[in-house]
């Protein structure tokens, strides 16, 4: 939190909490860590795929995006075009205000 690299923006609505869900899943693969989402093993991820027992509140999480397979669309795309809230999986395109490309520090996803 106190790296000058780093902002703390707030999550005012379900558009930016699903924008930068993506933001922090895709990361690992737009900085050319890992080819695919699915591979970065530091991530909630595969616990928001799988239906393994999770602390995370799954079932909340995937209904912001509609459900599963939405949630899987949303994030086979790549993070430029949902930083630019581009895409929009539920409805037909969000416009995410103000949605830097800087790092986000959220720490309940």
């Amino acid at each position: 939190m106190f790296i000058p690299n780093f902002k703390i923006n707030d999550i005012e609505d379900d558009p930016a909490f699903c924008a930068i869900t993506h933001y922090i899943h895709a990361n690992p693969v737009h900085h050319g860590f890992v080819k695919d989402i699915r591979d970065w093993t530091f991530s909630s991820f595969q616990s928001l795929c799988s239906d393994k027992p999770t602390k995370l509140e799954r079932d909340y999480v995937l209904a912001l995006f509609g459900n599963k397979q939405a949630f899987l669309n949303f994030h086979a795309k790549p993070i430029a075009v949902i930083t630019n809230g581009m895409i929009d999986p539920i409805q037909n395109f969000w416009k995410v205000s103000e949605l830097s490309k800087s790092s986000f520090a959220v720490y309940c996803i």
